[in-house]
């Protein structure tokens, strides 16, 4: 069983959109069980949860930024709601963005040292 501190901290976050094209960017997950973070295109926040080795962020906000107002599925909004799943592999967590009614994204995410 993980617990939720093994969890905490800086990570990178690496995606891909529906295009192809590779985005990048930092999520941190904090002792109050809250993500948030950013990338070039987006700002992220939601909750999260973990179970054993499986990170779970149901309902995460991707607000786009920088008057960016398409979802990494292509998609004209002014936000969308995702859920992240992922399973731990040593220093880093991979896993699907999942979209209803879109296809699932991968990302990985990796563990930032000091």
């Amino acid at each position: 069983m993980s617990k939720t501190g093994d969890w905490q901290g800086t990570w990178t976050i690496d995606y891909l959109t529906w295009t192809g094209d590779r985005n990048q960017g930092v999520v941190i997950l904090d002792d109050e069980r809250c993500l948030s973070g950013s990338d070039a295109l987006y700002r992220y926040s939601g909750r999260y949860t973990v179970r054993d080795r499986t990170l779970l962020c149901d309902g995460v906000e991707m607000t786009p930024a920088n008057g960016c107002r398409v979802t990494p599925w292509g998609e004209e909004a002014s936000a969308c709601q995702v859920v992240l799943w992922g399973r731990r592999a040593g220093a880093a967590i991979e896993g699907m963005m999942i979209n209803p009614g879109n296809p699932h994204l991968r990302f990985r995410m990796t563990r930032q040292t000091s």
